[in-house]
């Protein structure tokens, strides 16, 4: 059986069986945890926990010398200051081995904080954890957690009590429960799942070392207390290290490509590049990031009678707008846009950008992505009805400027900007009057730092010129993921710049071979992770990347190293195939 297979299979592996037993006195006894001064660990669980009436499927481990159940990671922080009214009160149920300041991190080497489990006990490992500082304690026990929901709290010979405070051992279902202190060595019974002791360092000895107490439940939230003297757990055949987060390496394909744009600009004053489009129509024919141009269809006379005109237009003003019916539109390769700003200087901004009123073509290509249908000085706020809002239609939006004068030159400019749901852009004039002194930018860019290729003719012996330039780039396709804990979920994404794109796998191997791939036709592309271990198909949503979840198995014996790497269809390259940059993963717990 390929060792990944288990790994990422829903379901755990048989248990052997095993009687409750020791893990403290192994070595080691369970991975090291590498906690530091005052830290929490969320662990999931082999097996289903039942404490009072609650089912819990991991814990968190607070350096401190408590095990919380659930995951209180996010909510409630490490705590080194124990009160019995904290115990009672807390929203999480809490098992206190030895509640009190202690540092893991002035641990000697090989102690520690160490877990270890198997389906059939977990086991919370304080091994000659000292007092923060430089005082006289030493915490040095264990707590296993049994799935009958018996839980035995184990205390070595050498444990002391801190030499300052106090401290509290036993076990609490939180929530406001009731106040039960009570001596452990002569106790038999605990009610409402709440028991504990606290223990003055400055009077008292701790007079628990050396013991180990189990813990039965007898009934939904009363126990039994027992002393018991369990032996020493089999060491695992395996104890998976740590899992530590996905490093890349490399670099997927194809080679990025960046922005640019494609654009003419005009001139004032007779010119060497006086406005010509005038009852003119272009189109800009969306191919996978770039545009071709094309005749468009002409001017929609009608567009007032589906559309409306947006209020409060007035100079240098700018309007976001949602595109209606049609939902969303994506320009090149970018993130999809549900709203889009209509700026009252002849442009759009995709999304949205900040007011600008000068034609420069260095802001063009630096600033947000835009369509410019004629960017320049206008004062549409001289008119009635100035700019008109279409998006009744699934298949399309439109803006159109109504009779927009040029500041300081005056004149009547009317044109419009349609967006197709096929990316498709349509460029449209009717009259336009310009002005003596003042042209415009008309065209589309990526912005964002665009590289400019110079501008071009857009028309010319009355047709649209046949020009064509990558609008939004090309970035190479990227592989992420989340760290593969035992017991948790993998998520897998990868970006996809073809967006015509739909099918891909994601492969997992042993080795990262890096091998060029150039001479199948993948030009730029690396093999990054061998692929003998396992491979998911993935189909997904053309333009909106690959992704995937994998529920990991909780076994300790498939604490492993492997490498990842995502490939997809494509026809951006002669082969047909794109992939990513590789990851490297410790998985573990």
């Amino acid at each position: 059986m390929h060792p990944i297979r288990p790994l990422l299979s829903l379901g755990l592996l048989a248990a052997t069986a095993a009687s409750q037993c020791l893990a403290i006195h192994n070595n080691p006894p369970g991975t090291n945890l590498q906690m530091g001064d005052d830290t929490l660990r969320v662990l999931a669980l082999p097996f289903v926990f039942p404490f009072h009436g609650v089912a819990y499927d991991r814990v968190t481990i607070d350096s401190n010398g408590t095990v919380r159940l659930g995951d209180s990671a996010l909510t409630n922080p490490s705590d080194f200051s124990p009160t019995t009214a904290e115990l009672r009160n807390d929203p999480h149920a809490t098992i206190a081995l030895l509640w009190d300041d202690w540092a893991a991190n002035q641990c000697s080497n090989g102690d520690g904080i160490f877990f270890e489990a198997d389906t059939t006990r977990a086991s919370v490992v304080f091994k000659n954890v000292p007092q923060k500082g430089y005082g006289a304690g030493m915490l040095s026990g264990e707590v296993v957690l049994m799935p009958d929901g018996s839980i035995y709290l184990h205390y070595e010979p050498t444990s002391t009590l801190p030499s300052y405070g106090s401290c509290i051992a036993g076990l609490s279902r939180g929530f406001g429960a009731p106040s039960n202190s009570f001596d452990p060595i002569s106790a038999v019974s605990i009610a409402e799942s709440t028991g504990y002791h606290v223990f003055d360092s400055a009077s008292k000895q701790f007079e628990l070392a050396g013991w180990t107490f189990q813990v039965a439940p007898t009934g939904p939230g009363s126990y039994s207390l027992a002393k018991s003297f369990p032996p020493a757990c089999t060491p695992p055949v395996l104890i998976p290290g740590i899992a530590e987060g996905a490093v890349p390496i490399g670099v997927g394909c194809p080679t990025p490509i960046p922005n640019g744009s494609l654009y003419e600009q005009f001139t004032a004053n007779a010119g060497a590049r006086p406005f010509d489009l005038a009852n003119k129509s272009i189109e800009f024919v969306h191919n996978n990031g770039s545009y071709s141009l094309a005749q468009g269809s002409g001017f929609a006379t009608d567009y007032h009678v589906n559309g409306a005109p947006l209020p409060g237009v007035d100079d240098d003003s700018q309007h976001s707008v949602s595109l209606g019916a049609m939902g969303s539109f994506r320009f090149g390769t970018m993130p999809a846009a549900t709203a889009i700003t209509v700026g009252a200087n002849g442009y759009i901004w995709l999304p949205a950008g900040s007011p600008a009123y000068t034609p420069v073509a260095a802001a063009f290509h630096s600033q947000g992505a835009r369509i410019a249908a004629a960017w320049m000085d206008l004062v549409p706020n001289a008119q009635t009805s100035p700019i008109w809002w279409e998006s009744h239609d699934p298949s399309f939006c439109r803006a159109t400027w109504v009779a927009a004068p040029a500041f300081g030159d005056g004149g009547a400019n009317t044109f419009q900007v349609t967006l197709k749901s096929n990316g498709n852009i349509v460029l449209s004039y009717a009259a336009c009057s310009m002005g003596a002194t003042r042209a415009p930018i008309v065209g589309i860019s990526g912005g964002n730092r665009a590289v400019d290729q110079g501008q071009v003719d857009l028309w010319a012996a009355g047709n649209a010129q046949a020009a064509s330039r990558r609008i939004t780039g090309l970035d190479a396709m990227a592989h992420s993921a989340n760290r593969i804990q035992l017991g948790t979920t993998l998520r897998l994404g990868a970006t996809v710049p073809d967006e015509t794109s739909f099918f891909g796998l994601f492969v997992f191997g042993l080795s990262s071979p890096g091998i060029s791939l150039d001479s199948f036709g993948m030009t730029g592309c690396v093999q990054h992770s061998s692929y003998e271990l396992s491979y998911f198909p993935v189909f997904f949503t053309p333009g909106q990347g690959m992704s995937l979840q994998l529920p990991i198995a909780y076994d300790i014996a498939y604490g492993i190293e492997l490498y990842s790497q995502g490939a997809a269809w494509s026809t951006l390259n002669p082969f047909g195939v794109i992939v990513s940059n590789g990851l490297h993963h410790v998985v573990g717990l």
